[in-house]
Parts: structure tokens; C-alpha cells; sequence
């Protein structure tokens, strides 16, 4: 789960928020399957194209994709004060 962590942090944009990393296993295993492989796949340093060709679908429907997947991520391990 750090690589996944990781990333997170590397693609979250926006204001900082603190995360409880705790909570990071059950959020990316809530997440849609195909979105978990997409996340995978980023980790492993594939591009949007590869992924996109892969799955047959455009790189661009990848990056809402991922985009979505670690706003959903951001959300769920945010720390609320």
C-alpha cells in the first residue's frame, strides 16, 4: 500500500489536507476494479496511452479516471477536524 500512498501524494493537487494512511486499504479496495488496475498501472510507470491501449479505451478517459480514483482516495483517508 506505500506505492499506492505514494502516488497519491505525487498526483493529489490542491490544497494540503491531512491523511490517516491508515485508512488506505479499505478505500482502494472500494474502489471500482478496473480504477484499481489503472492506479496499478500508473505505479508500475505505465503512460496514459499504454493503459488506454490496454483497455481499450482513449488515454485521456485514463486520466479522469485516475483523477477521479485519487480525489475518491484523497477523500476517504482525509483526516475530519
Amino acid at each position: 500500500m506505500d506505492d499506492v500512498l505514494q502516488f497519491v501524494l505525487r498526483v493529489k493537487i490542491g490544497r494540503p489536507v491531512e491523511l490517516d494512511k491508515n485508512l488506505l486499504p479499505d478505500a482502494f479496495e472500494s474502489l471500482p476494479e478496473r480504477w484499481r488496475d489503472i492506479i496499478r498501472m500508473r505505479i508500475a510507470e505505465m503512460t496514459l496511452a499504454e493503459i488506454g491501449e490496454k483497455l481499450g479505451i482513449s488515454a485521456e478517459r485514463v486520466r479522469q479516471i485516475q483523477a477521479k480514483a485519487v480525489r475518491r482516495l484523497v477523500a476517504a483517508m482525509t483526516v475530519r477536524k
